[in-house]
């Protein structure tokens, strides 16, 4: 009883989301002021009304009602929908035979209204285990010589059984006869979906078949051209032959057929990927990105994510500036390339690789200058600069900021100038230079973060660099307060939850070299 409150209740949605295009749904016209009243939805009533009668368990009156509604002259453009609710209350209380039929009568003297229950009977089958039932069911209706639409369904869901009966030559019998009977368009709505379940077995000989099959069917349609093709291209990759399978593909760009591209694509790069064949996946993706007035972004992009994901495992992150290189060359879009460089960017410079990184930084430069747009320009030239700071790199850092990287962003400014100048003075040995800045980008970072749980820690740290850099010069009293400012900074740190344990351990041990150096004052 309960699966039959779901079930109209669904069907309830359906009904005020688009069943009557031309009503406004409740909510919409309650927030019209100079209506007094919101549109009336009779089939939102009826479905309303159902419900409350079907939650006390009145199955016989729901039915009724949904029958009286079938007559309404008000619900005529929702008649499909009230009568696939009948067919769903009628077998959720038990009365199969006599659905069925109800619906094998409907099929022939109104499929138009029927048509949305095709699969009812069959999936209250298969929701009990019992395929021999749902079977039956099908074959049954197909002897009634519905028309090409049911034909064409019913026929999918015989052959799909039979496959998984692994009926093989039942499946063939099957196909022969619906190339021959069916329309062409008709045909194909059966085939498509057999090829892609063969496929999913992995079953090449049987798949060999019904492309002879439905290449030697006469009078074929584009569609089935087409699939047949796609699926010749499949059939070469599943026999292990990839690099057939790939020169194949490359010509099938010239289809434009950007659905079923886009489908051997993934096909295709999947399989190489689980085979670890990397040349294959190369070879594909430049296919795609050697043709690209052929494929669209979208197909680009996936190519490119391919390309540069097969350079991003620790043992092959070498070559992904090499990659990106290689994709400038073929003249791939700096806005394609942009998500996966950006992606891999920060874990790369962490590698501790400095050629690597300087490749990297490189690159990002390079990037920058070949967009136009302003916010494309500045997160590439953001990459850069993290670049430099891993590298410790703090001339060219400043360099960029002096340069006027991101003059507008006086926030941003205000806590990274002084920052990076602070590191530069203190790599040059300019000690009071470095204090100078270091206080100046703690006062910024105070004034912009003010009780956040990371501030106490950076101040810690930042206070704790300042007393280091006061015992280099020989000033132990200034070291000294420096020192003591930052014990209180970090204690401060320690009892905020915002911590990981890792963080606090990290704070712990900075406590103790402080402690250490005070002891030593």
């Amino acid at each position: 009883m309960i699966r039959c409150i779901i079930c109209v209740s669904s069907l309830l949605v359906i009904a005020l989301t688009g069943c009557r295009p031309g009503t406004p749904p409740p909510a919409e016209a309650a927030s019209t002021t100079d209506q007094p009243a919101a549109a009336v939805n009779p089939l939102r009533d009826l479905f309303t009304e159902a419900r409350a009668l079907l939650s006390q368990g009145n199955t016989n009156a729901v039915l009724e009602m949904l029958e009286q509604g079938l007559d309404d002259p008000e619900l005529s453009d929702d008649r499909a929908v009230i009568y696939k609710a009948v067919t769903s209350v009628m077998l959720m209380a038990g009365r199969v035979e006599e659905t069925k039929t109800r619906l094998a009568a409907s099929f022939k003297t109104d499929p138009d209204l029927a048509m949305s229950s095709l699969g009812a009977v069959r999936r209250h089958y298969l929701a009990q285990d019992d395929r021999d039932s749902a079977h039956a069911w099908v074959e049954q209706l197909l002897e009634l010589g519905l028309d090409e639409r049911m034909t064409a369904t019913l026929t999918t869901w015989q052959v799909e059984e039979y496959l998984h009966r692994e009926d093989a030559d039942r499946v063939y019998t099957i196909l022969a006869a619906a190339l021959k009977s069916l329309p062409a368009e008709r045909a194909a709505d059966v085939v498509g979906p057999v090829f892609a379940q063969v496929v999913k077995a992995e079953q090449a000989d049987l798949l060999a078949q019904i492309l002879d099959l439905v290449e030697g069917a006469p009078d074929g349609s584009p569609r089935m051209v087409e699939l047949a093709a796609v699926y010749r291209i499949e059939l070469s990759a599943m026999r292990g032959n990839l690099p057939q399978a790939i020169a194949a593909f490359a010509d099938f760009l010239d289809s434009g057929e950007l659905p079923a591209i886009r489908y051997l694509f993934g096909s295709l790069s999947t399989r190489a990927s689980k085979q670890s064949d990397r040349a294959a996946v190369d070879s594909l993706c430049l296919a795609v990105l050697d043709r690209q007035e052929a494929t669209a972004e979208a197909i680009q992009g996936l190519a490119v994510t391919t390309y540069c994901r097969a350079a991003a495992s620790p043992e092959h992150v070498a070559e992904y500036p090499t990659r990106i290189t290689k994709l400038l060359e073929v003249g791939v879009s700096p806005e394609i390339i942009r998500k996966p460089f950006v992606g891999q960017y920060r874990t790369i410079i962490q590698t501790g690789d400095a050629e690597l990184v300087r490749l990297m930084i490189g690159l990002a430069e390079q990037l920058s200058e070949l967009v136009d747009d302003e916010q494309a320009k500045d997160t590439y030239l953001a990459l850069a600069l993290d670049g430099y700071v891993v590298l410790h790199d703090y001339r060219k850092a400043v360099a960029m900021v002096d340069q006027g990287f991101r003059e507008a962003d006086s926030e941003w400014r205000a806590v990274m100038v002084p920052k990076l100048r602070a590191h530069l003075a203190m790599e040059e040995g300019r000690a009071q230079e470095a204090i100078q800045h270091f206080r100046e980008f703690m006062r910024a970072v105070a004034a912009q973060t003010p009780g956040s749980a990371a501030l106490a820690q950076m101040l810690g740290m930042n206070a704790a660099r300042i007393g280091d850099l006061w015992r280099g010069v020989g000033e132990a009293d200034k070291a000294q307060a420096a020192y003591v400012e930052a014990r209180a900074h970090y204690n401060e740190a320690l009892k905020s939850d915002g911590h990981t344990p890792e963080e606090k351990k990290l704070i712990g041990e900075q406590l103790s070299r402080i402690a250490g150096q005070l002891e030593t004052e």
